[in-house]
């Protein structure tokens, strides 16, 4: 069930506010105070402060286990408290001597994700079962192993198995406990630090404010989290999104302190776990990651999501690089990361010839999916010649033949053009991004906003990162995206149709290409030709690239079962924002958006980029009382200005889609 109600006035303030706070650049640290046991407690203590009781059984049961564990199970219940019991792996051990044969059960699998309050006790039981061969006497040795994972305390009790189940529970009664009191003061509330900063605080902070390059927003296969340095000169981790466990994680609370080390990217970090229990880790920043390591050489890696630098950020240097290549009429493809933050852009290696360097401006650029279109400004430039490669409008194949043209390390490498190969190993990128191919041609700094081409040496993609946390993993932009920008803020006109090397070798392909892919130049610094951001002066029948147009209350053809409605569609030359709101028909009621959701126009899908009042799943938005509405807002990446209608959907089985929108 979903949905959202309509507070303009408390919205606007909320985000004066938040922008007040960011643009006063007050980070403040708060300290929470907890209860955390500095000693080992009795079990019957620990057991007043357990929400939840969780009792592992085997999967597999024999005839002893289908009695010790119901009964294990109904000795809690019958204490008052909550209990589940869950089937897992065991493994069956056989010791077998001359006159007497044992054998018993351990666990064979992992308990470390089954548990989902921090309070929570954990039962293993481990049941011996000895024959004597000769007598023919059989006898029953019960351990029972009770775990309170978060605090790392465990207790053991060990007696003869009971015959009948109120013997049994007269013994779990005289050895673990007789009765059960919640205290709260006998629970497991660890301290930590909040700091009172969203998401929306950290970009509004970052749209306004000049910030460290290790700064910004990045997220990992389990967490969003924002990167901040405090007034202390040491950087704070703090959560935004992603945990499971809602309960025990708020935006804004600190994931961990990193403390600097001679190496002025890697951190030793006291990191704040699951159930915010005390770690230690490592930390290392590299090329926009941030790779994580615990104290088991576990590794994660987070990507950053904003704000988008060039290669080599302008705040750590006045010059970087990357590379481009050749659309019509003087368009060039380049990676948004690489011109972000440039004051002067300059293009080299046009026919070849590296002597010359050509003024450029930007025409267009998609933040969200890494793009940038930039026009050759120089009155001395003659044009590119007949371009020998097209831009694919499909989707390659899993294990597709592909190479790669660019300009990488230049510093070390020299400036000639460096050709790697590979295969695409994924039709998604990092964290399953449908924007993104996958690919094992070995990508370096430098390579940004080069070329990817299939075998037939046709442009498939826009290369755009590398996984720093595994060899030869790296990144490309699918170009049926590329196309939507070229659509939305200049003309499929310029995008090249005709390939003239499908039938050369490599070596072929290489060379007729490798003088349509350009040494890109950047400084932070003005030339006399500085950067201007311009509209494309070419002749469409496209709405105005600076021009915003909004479709109030706009028409459908047909609508899913979910509260939705869509108030408005505001169309931008950078973006596509939907207006929407949800009635809860409830007494409660909650909504959230699948980051999945998308829009679809003339059968190419643009996904959703970002949200304002509504929580992504599967975390939620819950609605204060029945009928309650809520209104909430969708980023998309802008469509093309020709488009008449759309479709909005946030997955195939959800309710919430909205087909046939009218942008008439």
């Amino acid at each position: 069930m979903k949905t959202k109600e309509n507070h303009r006035i408390l919205s606007f303030c909320v985000a004066l506010l938040c922008a007040i706070f960011s643009n006063a650049q007050t980070f403040n640290i708060t300290e929470v105070p907890g209860h955390e046991y500095s000693y080992k407690p009795s079990l019957s203590q620990r057991l007043n402060g357990i929400k939840e009781v969780i009792v592992f059984a085997p999967k597999n049961m024999s005839e002893y286990d289908k009695y010790i564990y119901p009964c294990l199970a109904n000795y809690f219940r019958g204490l008052g408290m909550q209990v589940r019991t869950k089937y897992v792996k065991y493994k069956l051990n056989r010791d077998s001597q001359p006159y007497l044969e044992t054998v018993w059960k351990t666990l064979d699998e992992s308990l470390e994700d089954y548990w989902d309050n921090s309070n929570t006790l954990l039962v293993v039981a481990n049941n011996v079962s000895s024959f004597g061969k000769a007598t023919g006497h059989v006898e029953n040795t019960l351990q029972i192993y009770l775990i309170d994972p978060v605090s790392d305390f465990e207790w053991t009790v060990r007696f003869d198995l009971p015959n009948k189940s109120d013997k049994f529970d007269k013994k779990l009664r005289s050895t673990i406990s007789s009765a059960y009191n919640y205290n709260s003061s006998a629970s497991h509330s660890p301290s930590y630090y909040k700091t009172g900063w969203s998401e929306f605080t950290f970009k509004s902070f970052f749209n306004s404010n000049s910030y460290h390059p290790l700064e910004g927003v990045y997220e990992g296969d389990n967490y969003k989290i924002g990167v901040k340095r405090g007034e202390n000169g040491k950087f704070y981790l703090v959560y935004l999104s992603g945990a499971t466990n809602a309960n025990d994680w708020s935006a804004g609370d600190v994931k961990a302190i990193l403390e600097p080390t001679a190496t002025p990217t890697a951190f030793k970090a006291k990191w704040y776990g699951k159930w915010k229990q005390k770690m230690n880790f490592t930390v290392i920043f590299k090329e926009g990651l941030m790779t994580t390591f615990d104290e088991d050489k576990n590794q994660e890696a987070y990507i950053k999501l904003y704000p988008a630098q060039a290669s080599q950020s302008a705040s750590e240097s006045d010059e970087w690089s990357g590379t481009g290549f050749a659309l019509k009429n003087g368009y060039v493809v380049t990676n948004y990361h690489v011109i972000d933050g440039a004051k002067s852009i300059t293009i080299q290696g046009v026919k070849g010839d590296f002597n010359i360097s050509y003024n450029a401006s930007v025409v267009g650029s998609d933040k969200n999916n890494d793009l940038a279109l930039l026009k050759i400004s120089d009155s001395s430039f003659k044009g590119f010649g007949t371009i020998p490669y097209s831009i694919a409008s499909t989707i390659s194949e899993v294990g597709e033949d592909i190479f790669v043209l660019g300009y990488p390390l230049t510093s070390t490498m020299g400036d000639e053009i460096k050709l790697t190969t590979g295969v695409i190993s994924s039709k998604t990128g990092f964290q399953g991004d449908v924007a993104l191919y996958q690919i094992s041609a070995p990508i370096q700094p430098g390579n940004s906003g080069g070329p990817l081409f299939d075998k037939k040496g046709n442009v498939i993609g826009v290369v755009s990162a590398k996984h720093a946390g595994a060899e030869n993993v790296g990144y490309a932009i699918k170009s049926m995206y590329l196309r939507n920008l070229i659509e939305s803020c200049a003309s499929s006109s310029i995008i090249p149709t005709t390939n003239s090397v499908s039938t050369l070798p490599l070596t072929g392909k290489v060379k007729a290409e490798k003088s349509f892919v350009f040494f890109i130049h950047c400084s932070s610094t003005s030339n006399s030709n500085a950067v201007s951001y311009a509209s494309p002066n070419i002749e469409t029948n496209s709405t105005s690239p600076n021009s915003t147009r909004i479709i109030k209350s706009p028409s459908y053809k047909s609508k899913g079962d979910g509260n939705l409605s869509i108030n408005s569609i505001t169309l931008t030359p950078t973006s596509t924002i939907l207006d929407c709101s949800s009635t809860n028909p409830l007494y409660q009621g909650w909504m959230n958006i699948s980051r999945d959701a998308y829009l679809q126009v003339n059968g190419i899908k643009y996904k959703l980029t970002n949200v304002e009042g509504i929580a992504y799943a599967p975390s939620v938005t819950s609605f204060a009382y029945p009928n309650q509405t809520l209104n909430f807002k969708l980023y998309f990446p802008a469509i093309p200005s020709t488009a008449t209608i759309l479709d909005f959907i946030e997955s195939p089985n959800s309710g919430w889609k909205i087909l046939g929108l009218s942008l008439k």
